[in-house]
């Protein structure tokens, strides 16, 4: 499992071994909880949650260790500087009826390999202008150990995005929507370089010093027009695997090392206020920034 437990900004946490396949509850197939509202063309970046409560919506028997990942999901509600990156390890095997989407090989001398979602979907320019929040995803890659890998698994009925597995609901019309608001005065930003999916950029990151609750939200109707910008999307938080080669079983029903769902050209091998989606969750827990 990795050595950190702390990377810009994120707690990394191991959940403990998933060395067989998790089932969920019957109930979990029907279950319509978990909605945002994203735009159009972009559905895994979440733009509003359905309704302000961040705590109503809990995972359970739904996904491995659900009960934890619910508890420390809540914590959002009451800490905005805590972000989480929980992973399963020794992980070798996806919960039945999900589907590798990601992975990310750490060669022994450092060199990542990288496949479908751990592979970015656009080119990453060198200098963002702007405030900058690392994505979980590269947080993830580069925070395993050398001779270790990292496994992304979404359902099969769902797409791997950045960092959420999902799929839109076209019979549902969004018309209203619901941010949380972390005020200026705890936001901050640091100037620095960091390797992003394997380019080098140099960057303001984003920092968030606050330990007190987000009090503040807003909602916003959508008219007819605005509505038709807009999906209503379900998710899940991906399920993270990470193992030694020496722990992954040959069994064909393990975790496998091709990639489904989004890609980027294929493997690569390299060396005011701001609102805060209420429920975006990422490898477990929310990471909840928007621009």
């Amino acid at each position: 499992m990795p050595t950190a437990t702390s990377a810009f900004g994120f707690q990394i946490t191991n959940y403990g071994p998933l060395t067989t396949a998790f089932v969920a509850a019957p109930s979990c197939a029907t279950e319509s909880n978990f909605l945002q509202i994203a735009p159009s063309g972009a559905p895994d970046s979440f733009a509003y949650s359905i309704g302000c409560d961040i705590t109503k919506s809990t995972f359970g028997q739904c996904y491995p260790s659900g009960d934890t990942v619910d508890s420390h999901r809540a914590r959002v509600a009451t800490d905005v500087a805590y972000n989480e990156i929980g992973y399963y390890s020794p992980g070798v095997i996806c919960p039945a009826g999900w589907n590798t989407v990601g992975v990310a090989v750490k060669a022994k001398d450092g060199v990542l390999s990288t496949s479908g979602v751990f592979s970015p979907a656009h080119p990453v320019p060198s200098r963002v202008e702007g405030i900058f929040f690392n994505p979980p995803l590269n947080v993830l890659m580069g925070a395993i150990d050398p001779g270790e890998t990292a496994v992304l698994c979404c359902p099969s009925s769902m797409t791997g995005g950045e960092g959420t597995c999902y799929s839109t609901l076209p019979n549902l019309t969004p018309t209203e929507g619901c941010l949380r608001l972390v005020p200026n005065d705890d936001i901050g930003s640091i100037g620095t370089t960091l390797s992003v999916y394997g380019t080098t950029i140099s960057a303001d990151l984003l920092t968030i010093t606050a330990t007190k609750p987000v009090t503040e939200t807003t909602k916003t109707t959508f008219s007819g027009a605005e509505a038709s910008r807009y999906v209503a999307v379900t998710f899940t938080p991906m399920v993270a695997l990470v193992h030694k080669a020496t722990e992954a079983p040959a069994s064909t029903t393990s975790a496998s090392s091709a990639a489904s769902g989004r890609t980027s050209g294929g493997e690569r091998t390299f060396v005011g206020s701001v609102p805060i989606y209420a429920v975006a969750v990422a490898l477990g827990f929310a990471f909840c920034f928007s621009f």
